[in-house]
């Protein structure tokens, strides 16, 4: 809670431990379908916030790819 003292380290921690960099492509409505579906399934299956995002990632790269773009890491 926030009225910890140590609430702000701990917060940057698991951010820090936790999240990704996003960049939204120009195929924002396949990456919000995507992840919507891969985030109830994890939530379902108690699979990994990272994992969601990966799973996304694969999804707008598999749809950018298939609209003919060229699309490198």
């Amino acid at each position: 809670m926030p009225q910890q003292k140590d609430f702000y380290q701990v917060t940057d921690q698991v951010i820090k431990n936790t999240t990704i960099p996003v960049t939204w492509g120009p195929n924002v409505n396949v990456a919000q379908t995507a992840f919507g579906d891969v985030l109830n399934k994890a939530a379902l299956d108690k699979t990994s916030f990272r994992a969601v995002y990966q799973a996304t990632q694969q999804a707008v790269v598999a749809d950018l790819q298939k609209s003919g773009y060229t699309v490198t890491k």
